[in-house]
């Protein structure tokens, strides 16, 4: 009987089941060669009947590796070509995987005869440990991919994923990235929600009937939302100063970066980048008294939107203090300097500078109350740091209201002494607005040097409309002070021309006869 079989013919249908096993079909010829229904369970039942089952299996998936090693792998590897151009490295992988992925399917046409075939002849022994030969196809792929992997294969596929994953403004319509446009955390949330994380469940969660991929892709959805966080707060901390300094325009920025510092370890690299930057860039020779004030201002405002408690903006700006302290010009500046402090002084709220004052805190709402962070000195009262505002702070530069005052007492005596056309309205009316936040008794002093000022020009007004005072060439004008208010003077010594001091002789004379007893 052995004698009638043609060994021919059958290795002929057998080829022609299994198009792989003929060396002259091309990868892409393997659907190509349709057989009947009939024909395969021929084949099957001859190889059964010879006993070869398990060989013919053997033999399919040792050429299928031969194909992947020779063929597959080789072409998929040949794109990798390193390249300057970001785009011709997106094509490239892109060609790469949609190659790769033809080639698999044609053997994955392969393999799902093989199953077949081992259902026909009840085979049931592992294939590379795998009960499923299309998960056997998959590790033989991988381990082949990974045995000729390309040096440059790490380049293309960033450059693919930089160009794939680019987070563009699609509602604009015009391309533009959303990170070089500077938009808020939302569009950023947004983008890795619609492009990264169904990229990921397109990959892992092809197949449904597998739970795990599902708790896989949410595992990553977690850990690229924290990288996301992370990395939005180290660049929106590399750019602090400059946010704050355009303040009120960054608000929005200021917003994210707040929603990201609770959940991000970086408050701490962010106090000492801050810190840093304002030393280098603030707090030296070539930046102007106005500007650091301006500048400080803008940092009291921003950092109190960062941490309302107001520990972070006491830490950043203490260099701030001790150099604003040694600016001679910073109290007056305070007072008649930017616009932000002249609007902070019409507030008329009272200054509070004295932060260890115990405070009653009863009538805050214990619903709303937020305790001190852990890092607070406990020294130092939370609800000062809270509700101090921008001149309590300045005031604080000093260390003490009646300090301040003092300093702001000695600049305005030297401004009415020193300028002969001294605007006294404009004085007044800041002397009014710092009564307000200061009290009427700490500026008491201020307001009788206004007063000696106003007086000194009704009664020189006075002394030259009086007949009997007669004023030869030198024209004379007296500045009469009330010494105990008054900053002390340095005490000079003079020796008056004689023609001077006769005229001032005739002055005194004059005063003494319009105010009676008092004298010059």
């Amino acid at each position: 009987m052995n004698g009638k079989i043609d060994y021919k013919s059958s290795w002929i249908l057998i080829k022609k089941v299994f198009p792989i096993l003929d060396d002259c079909c091309t990868l892409y010829q393997l659907d190509d060669k349709p057989f009947l229904k009939n024909e395969f369970y021929e084949a099957v039942e001859f190889i059964k009947n010879m006993n070869l089952s398990k060989s013919i299996q053997n033999l399919l998936m040792s050429k299928i590796e031969q194909r992947l090693r020779d063929e597959v792998v080789p072409e998929f590897w040949s794109y990798f070509k390193k390249s300057e151009n970001d785009n011709k490295g997106f094509q490239q992988f892109y060609n790469a995987v949609k190659s790769l992925y033809d080639c698999y399917k044609q053997l994955d046409h392969t393999i799902s005869k093989l199953e077949l075939f081992r259902q026909a002849t009840q085979l049931d022994d592992l294939v590379y440990n795998e009960n499923c030969v299309h998960n056997a196809l998959k590790l033989i792929l991988k381990a082949t991919l990974l045995s000729q992997l390309n040096l440059d294969y790490q380049l293309v596929v960033m450059n693919f994923y930089e160009t794939a994953l680019k987070m563009e403004d699609t509602e604009e319509g015009d391309g533009q990235c959303i990170i070089c446009l500077q938009e808020s955390l939302h569009f950023l949330e947004k983008w890795l929600q619609t492009v990264v994380v169904d990229w990921l469940r397109k990959i892992y969660c092809y197949d449904t009937s597998y739970s795990s991929n599902e708790l896989m892709v949410n595992m990553f959805d977690k850990k690229l939302i924290n990288y996301l966080y992370n990395s939005y707060t180290k660049i929106r901390i590399d750019q602090l100063f400059n946010i704050i300094i355009e303040y009120p325009e960054s608000l929005p920025a200021l917003e994210d970066l707040r929603l990201c510092l609770p959940r991000t370890d970086l408050k701490p690299l962010l106090t000492k980048k801050l810190q840093k930057a304002m030393e280098t860039r603030l707090l030296h020779p070539g930046v102007s008294t106005p500007d650091v004030l301006t500048a400080y201002v803008a940092a009291i405002r921003s950092l109190r939107v960062l941490d309302p408690t107001g520990l972070l903006l006491e830490t950043v700006t203490r260099p701030v203090h001790q150099y604003l302290r040694s600016r001679e010009d910073t109290v007056s500046l305070t007072e008649e300097g930017p616009n932000d402090l002249a609007e902070e002084l019409v507030r008329g709220e009272a200054v509070q500078v004295d932060e260890n004052t115990p405070v009653d805190e009863d009538n805050e709402n214990w619903e709303t109350w937020i305790p001190d962070p852990i890092d607070a000195a406990p020294s130092k009262s939370s609800t000062y740091r809270r509700t101090s505002d921008i001149i309590s702070m300045l005031v604080n530069v000093y260390g003490s209201k009646e300090l301040f005052v003092n300093e702001y007492r000695t600049l305005l005596a030297d401004r009415l002494l020193t300028q002969y056309s001294c605007d006294t309205e404009k004085e007044i009316r800041y002397l009014e607005l710092l009564k307000l936040r200061f009290g009427d008794s700490q500026l008491h002093y201020c307001e009788v040097m206004l007063k000696d000022i106003a007086d000194s020009k009704r009664i020189n007004q006075h002394i030259k409309q009086d007949p009997e005072y007669t004023e030869s060439d030198i024209s004379m004008s007296a500045m009469i002070v009330s010494a105990q208010f008054w900053p002390p003077f340095k005490e000079e010594k003079l020796e008056l021309h004689s023609r001077l001091v006769t005229q001032m002789g005739t002055y005194t004379s004059a005063f003494e006869t319009l105010k009676g007893s008092r004298t010059l």
